[in-house]
């Protein structure tokens, strides 16, 4: 009765929004004259946003604070922070430790994530000499500057961070890239994967580290394919409700060496020399839960991950294969094109429950995210048939049905990075840009960041229309008040904007109730009310 009522509930959301396709509401391009990437973009508790990226630029937007403001043909870690009209407040440009020789060193320092804390931002990304060699996280204050220790472990070229997520606990969960063959007794990570080849060059491996909030290593888990492709390319990572985490992004070679491939399992591209989307559930110590690979014969991989409100997952990936877990899939488009955007669900176990395609020319890599009205969005990259590139924003209903699909861009191509839901339910979507024309109004150089805030189509219902529960005050400083004439109990759960459950509690009467979440960040959450007939969601926030 329950799962019937919140399928109406949400049926009928998606009649009343269908058709009703959102626009621009403003855009931004940052950069100078060279090349300018951007990476991720983030809510902030101001009501703004948080930028990470890259830039080579001198001039322009990147001008005047940092080591290498002056310095052209340097990559440097760019943060930017912008209010909520997208204006910037200001810009750093970051070094790592490992590019404190100078200019001279030409370093290439990238950020790839960021996450806010109560004293400010801690950013993840990576540096070195010629291509990024290490995993770098550092703290700035809410006004860019850097503060406290720096957490720097250089290896060999292709060693990174690309995701960070803020823990229960105070600290933070990291996940990296290093390569299989790199010197890890140096680097002081794990020397090796037990049931590896040592003498086998295994390609690039996942590596997972929980740290505290000083930046220290509590503990460190490495996952990895061997054979001399087996590259496993790690992407997103979340800590779960339960405490554990979850981790996302491409095997390598999935089913290599008659099926003893590592930490890869079989997947259904058991002869392949290709790739899987790869998703691993690690518990609070790190140990691998399970682990299970999703795809064809194909090339697959998967892109982003968030933890649903029953505590499932939408998983953002891409594909190019048409056979295994894609043999007779539901898809959208007219089915050409080579890589193709791929959104899929799963279960707490990682069963797939439903997936969709979207197949047209070229479409890319995909992010998703659940939003506070129990739907789904992905951002990703798409390009028409005249090769017209754009950022791709699709709205879907809770089985993966969609609702509408919008591209914007120009005529040259946009690479995306992120897609953010915005606290008045809108989007915010980040990457780069290498065209003036079309949606672009601006470019300053090579390429830019490029930062689009979509207005969300009206759907005719409030996030409480027809509720009997009343959740006050909204907004508040974390604590919050449930009133109903109801005469019942129920469960209540939030959500952070992640998706990640930061409260629940059973059997709570809601005649009366308070709920106490103030010692969380500041921003949007969703409080979700199941009784034994019906769920109710409300979508609140912490300033």
């Amino acid at each position: 009765m329950k799962k019937a009522t919140l399928s109406i509930f949400v049926s009928a959301i998606a009649t009343l929004c269908f058709s009703q396709v959102p626009n621009i509401q403003w855009q931004k391009t940052l950069g100078g004259t060279s090349d300018d990437n951007g990476y991720k973009v983030i809510n902030t508790s101001d009501g703004g946003y948080l930028a990470v990226g890259q830039t080579s630029s001198y001039d322009g937007d990147c001008s005047g604070d940092g080591p290498y403001a002056d310095s052209s043909n340097i990559s440097k870690m760019w943060v930017v922070k912008l209010n909520a009209s997208g204006d910037i407040t200001w810009q750093k440009q970051l070094q790592t430790p490992g590019t404190a020789d100078g200019p001279l060193a030409w370093p290439n320092d990238i950020a790839y994530a960021a996450v806010e804390t109560v004293d400010g931002y801690t950013i993840a990304g990576g540096g070195g000499v010629a291509d990024p060699h290490s995993i770098t996280v550092l703290k700035i204050d809410h006004n860019g500057n850097q503060q406290g220790n720096v957490l720097y472990i250089g290896c060999d070229d292709g060693t990174s961070a690309y995701d960070i997520k803020n823990t229960t606990d105070g600290g933070y969960i990291v996940l990296g890239v290093m390569d299989s063959y790199s010197d890890f007794d140096s680097c002081g990570l794990i020397a090796h994967i037990p049931s590896h080849d040592p003498n086998s060059d295994g390609g690039a491996d996942w590596i997972i580290l929980k740290l505290d909030n000083n930046l220290s290593v509590q503990w460190q888990t490495r996952l990895g394919s061997r054979g001399d492709n087996g590259d496993d390319l790690p992407n997103s990572i979340i800590q779960t409700s339960d405490g554990g985490f979850v981790a996302v992004g491409q095997a390598g070679m999935s089913g290599f060496s008659n099926g003893t491939n590592d930490d890869v399992p079989l997947g259904n591209s058991t002869d392949s020399a290709y790739s899987d989307a790869w998703i691993v559930k690690l518990n609070s110590a790190g140990q691998v839960v399970w682990s299970k690979t999703y795809g064809g014969s194909w090339y697959d991989g998967a892109t982003s991950v968030q933890q649903t409100f029953d505590g499932g997952y939408i998983i953002g990936a891409y594909t190019m294969s048409s056979d295994g877990d894609l043999l007779n899939a539901p898809y959208n488009g007219d089915g050409s094109g080579a890589y193709h955007s791929w959104l899929f669900k799963l279960d707490d176990m990682g069963n797939m429950q439903w997936q969709k395609l979207n197949r047209g020319i070229n479409y890319g890599m995909t992010y998703a995210i659940q939003t506070h009205d129990s739907l789904y969005a992905t951002a990703n990259e798409a390009y028409d048939t005249f090769g017209t590139g754009g950022y791709g924003l699709s709205k879907f209903d809770a089985n993966g049905n969609i609702l509408w699909s919008k591209v914007f861009g120009g005529s040259e191509s946009e690479s995306i990075g992120s897609i953010a839901e915005t606290t008045d339910g809108s989007f915010i979507l980040d990457g780069t840009t290498w065209s003036d024309d079309g949606d672009v109004t601006v470019l300053h150089g090579g390429s830019d960041w490029w930062l689009v805030k979509i207005e969300a189509p009206a759907t005719g219902i409030k996030d409480v229309s027809a509720n009997p529960i009343s959740i006050s005050p909204n907004p508040s400083n974390g604590k919050f008040m449930i009133t109903s004439d109801m005469g019942q109990s129920g469960t209540v759960e939030v959500f952070n904007i992640t998706g990640e459950k930061v409260y629940s509690k059973s059997n709570l009467p809601l005649m009366n109730s308070n709920i106490d979440i103030s010692g969380h960040a500041k921003g949007v959450y969703v409080i979700k009310i199941s009784t034994s007939k019906e769920v109710y969601a409300q979508r609140v926030l912490v300033q």
